[in-house]
């Protein structure tokens, strides 16, 4: 019989193996046992690849052979690990063998994976830790030359540098910020992986449009530690040197032929921002050497802002007439070059004659036309009609009515200059004869009598106040003034001269006439000093103005850019015109701007010389103007007019229109 005892021996023996085998974590995770039990891989730049392979041990302490299926990472960063070699197949028992791990990280950070060796008895893992680096890079901004603004674009460098560790790679450059539209990038030199002690630019440009600072930031895309790596922008546009010329012009007067004036001394001063580089004064003129310069400190010469330097000028007239000549600052100012005007006369005793032109009309003006006078003389004009002087008349045109028909008339002229003086008469006229309107034709006045002008009410030049005061519209009684009381004063309207005076100027339609409608440049110089503004011109199709009071003259103006036929006017109803049966005044009609024809008032309908003036209790109506006709003028004796004002309205027919056009206005009562 066999022994109780021996037959428990195996199950004893099996049972204590088992609760062995669960007792052991290694077994229960898998048969090999690591060391170390977990590995850290370090640092390791991104940039630089995989990190030199760590190797972890595994051994058999199993009592038997393991068979090893697979050998493998997993976890969260498992692409940031690799396995480029094992020795891990079959491993006896007290055997072991080796895996070998690398790390590889894309980005920066902490990477986490484990390491599973799988074999018979189950899975060993290995946990595994590593940290991806990245670099800094850091920037220095351009300097740019604060250069004028029209000297064109400049390209600066921005520095990049990598003063860290790690690597890092700059990729894509771009401009931001408030003034990001006046920079640009030339080129992006880092466009590539800077490792440490690297450094590499970018060129930026600067293309400003007009003086000022302008600021905005350059922005450098980057798997650094810092990115968008930001690079402050900054740069300054100048306006440039500015050449002013004291004094601006100047006008030597009447210099005896083959002597010399006393000599001009002219200030050349930079008022800009910018050295002022001086090549040259150049004289340019017909004869430059009658204007010859001495005493010149300021050619070839660097004139810093805030300074100034002189010269020399002197006229030498080798013959009679006017010289004109004009220095010519050749430097490197932005915009025109600085200008000096020179004019002076040369001399000569006044001899010549006078005679008459023009058609001796009644409703024309004859003029008087000296001849034969050196350049600089001045005239004084008076009128003789038959042996009488004509008294009040005093220029070089005499305006001829109906009432001198048949009469003759002379001119006589008083030529003075600073080395003597003339007194010469013309020959006598023909006969003056009667002026026809009907026949009159394109010749009166037709196109541009009126322009509508848009303009600020006020300007300032260096603190002094410029008043603009414009009639609406302009026409020939109703100017564009511009008042400075007691200023010198010029204006130009695209660089064109329209006007100058002292106090005031008056711009006529005539001035006007050469400029098409639009947007234009009005530029107005008080002493020194110089102001710009915009103005805007456009035509007027129909005007009416009226001025005058119950007791005193009055004038009713209508006037059309286009030309106009048939116009009619009707007054307020607090507005009466004056037409009894009996004569009540006297009205005369002005046609074109010419000297007008003159009638007396009888009852409701006038004709004179083949125009009809219809007037009713409230309104004034002209038949029979020729089709050409740019303005009619009114003119009514006291009386003629009564009432308290209001707003008077005007019709025609336009040149070119078959509508009739109106405009109305309010009367101006001069009290």
């Amino acid at each position: 019989m066999m022994n109780p005892s021996r037959k428990l021996a195996p199950a004893l023996i099996a049972c204590l193996a088992i609760a062995l085998f669960a007792a052991s974590p290694a077994a229960a995770a898998g048969g090999l046992t690591p060391s170390p039990a977990s590995l850290d891989l370090g640092s390791q730049d991104i940039h630089n690849g995989n990190s030199p392979s760590q190797p972890t041990n595994l051994s058999n302490n199993t009592g038997g052979t393991l068979n090893v299926s697979s050998v493998a990472i997993t976890g969260t960063n498992q692409a940031d690990f690799s396995i480029p070699s094992n020795d891990c197949a079959t491993v006896p028992d007290g055997g072991s063998c080796n895996v070998y791990v690398q790390f590889d990280p894309a980005t920066p950070g902490v990477k986490s994976a484990t390491l599973e060796v799988t074999d018979n008895l189950g899975t060993t893992s290995v946990p595994l830790t590593g940290t991806g680096q990245t670099g800094t890079l850091s920037g220095s901004s351009p300097t740019f030359n604060p250069q004028p603004f029209l000297y064109g674009s400049q390209s600066q460098n921005a520095d990049i540098t990598n003063a860290s560790s790690y690597a890092a790679t700059a990729m894509t450059a771009s401009i931001s910020g408030p003034d990001a539209a006046f920079f640009s990038i030339d080129y992006n030199g880092c466009n590539f992986t800077l490792y440490p002690s690297n450094n590499c630019s970018i060129g930026v440009r600067f293309s400003p449009i007009a003086p000022g600072t302008k600021t905005a930031q350059l922005e450098l895309a980057n798997d650094g530690t810092e990115s968008p790596l930001i690079i402050p922008l900054s740069a300054t546009a100048l306006g440039g040197p500015v050449v002013v010329l004291s004094p601006p012009s100047h006008d030597f007067g009447t210099i005896a032929v083959g002597s010399s004036s006393p000599t001009q001394i002219f200030k050349l001063s930079n008022t800009g921002d910018f050295p002022l580089q001086i090549q040259q004064l150049l004289v340019l003129s017909g004869t430059p050497q009658i204007f010859p310069v001495s005493g010149d400190a300021c050619s070839q010469q660097f004139v810093l802002p805030g300074g100034s330097c002189t010269f020399e000028v002197a006229f030498t007239p080798e013959k009679a007439g006017e010289r004109d000549a004009a220095i010519y600052v050749i430097s490197n100012q932005t915009g025109p070059a600085g200008t000096v005007p020179l004019t002076g006369v040369g001399v000569l005793r006044p001899e010549g004659s006078v005679s008459l032109s023009g058609p001796a009309t009644a409703g024309r003006k004859i003029a008087c036309k000296p001849r034969g006078y050196p350049q600089g003389t001045r005239f004084s004009f008076s009128w003789l009609k038959g042996s009488k002087l004509v008294r009040g008349e005093t220029g070089s045109k005499l305006p001829l009515s109906d009432s001198d028909v048949g009469k003759r008339v002379r001119c006589r002229v008083q030529a003075s200059n600073s080395v003597g003086t003339q007194t010469v008469t013309s020959p006598t006229s023909a006969a003056i004869g009667p002026q026809d309107l009907s026949r009159a034709g394109g010749s009166l006045v037709s196109q541009a009598v009126c322009r509508a002008v848009q303009a600020p009410r006020r300007l300032a030049a260096a603190g002094v106040g410029i008043a603009v005061n414009r009639g609406v519209p302009v026409t020939p009684w109703a100017t564009l003034d511009l008042v400075s009381a007691g200023r010198s004063m010029q204006a130009w309207i695209d660089g064109r001269l329209v006007g100058s005076g002292v106090g005031r100027i008056a711009i006529y339609p005539r001035a006007l006439n050469r400029f098409t409608d639009g947007v234009h440049t009005l530029k107005v110089r008080v002493g020194a000093t110089r102001t710009t503004a915009r103005i805007g011109l456009s035509p007027c199709q129909l005007t009416a103005r009226l001025e005058g009071g119950p007791a005193a003259p009055s004038s009713l103006i209508i006037s059309s850019a286009a030309g106009m036929k048939d116009p009619r006017v009707r007054l307020p109803g607090r507005l009466r015109l004056v037409t009894a049966t009996a004569r009540v005044g006297r009205v005369s009609v002005k046609v074109g701007g010419r000297p007008s024809q003159t009638f007396p008032l009888f009852g409701a309908r006038t004709t004179s010389n083949g125009i009809s003036v219809i007037l009713g209790a409230r309104s004034i109506r002209v038949r029979g103007l020729p089709a050409e006709t740019g303005n009619v003028r009114f003119r009514f004796g006291a009386g003629v007019l009564n009432g308290s004002g209001g707003t008077i309205r005007a019709s025609a027919f336009l040149r070119g229109t078959k509508a009739r056009t109106g405009s109305r206005s309010p009367a101006s009562w001069r009290r």
